[in-house]
């Protein structure tokens, strides 16, 4: 399987995984990837990456508001191009009121007691016990 340039090629946490790939064919042309081997494009890191978002792990949810996000070639969440998600307007919609629900209508409490979490990238050994209930 070979990997040529596509938009996506220059994704940050692709090519972090891909200098591990043991045949580069060169510029041009992309990687050999051995048969058996899976590829995964961790698409949330491209959050992190500071060239693409200064600062990236401060809390600033105004970065979004002086840039196209249709134009970005990096963002990912929906695909792009010839293969954007059809179900993308849908998608958020529901996500959106889903959300708005979940956050009014409902209690929230913590019932695990103290747990490793750290922000951005949140850890749980034991999971993030919380208890649901209605108001």
């Amino acid at each position: 399987m070979r990997i040529r340039s596509s938009p996506f090629v220059g994704l940050t946490t692709l090519m972090i995984y891909m200098e591990y790939l043991p045949i580069q064919l060169g510029d041009s042309l992309g990687f050999v990837i051995p048969k058996g081997w899976r590829i995964y494009v961790y698409t949330r890191e491209i959050n992190y990456d500071p060239y693409l978002y200064p600062d990236p792990f401060s809390f600033n949810p105004w970065r979004w508001l002086d840039k196209s996000l249709e134009s970005q070639n990096y963002l990912f969440i929906f695909g792009g191009g010839t293969r954007q998600c059809p179900g993308k307007e849908l998608g958020i919609a529901e996500i959106s009121t889903f959300l708005h629900y979940f956050v009014t209508r409902y209690r929230w409490e913590e019932v695990g007691g103290d747990s490793l979490m750290k922000f951005p990238r949140v850890e749980a050994p034991k999971g993030l016990h919380i208890r649901v209930s209605s108001h």
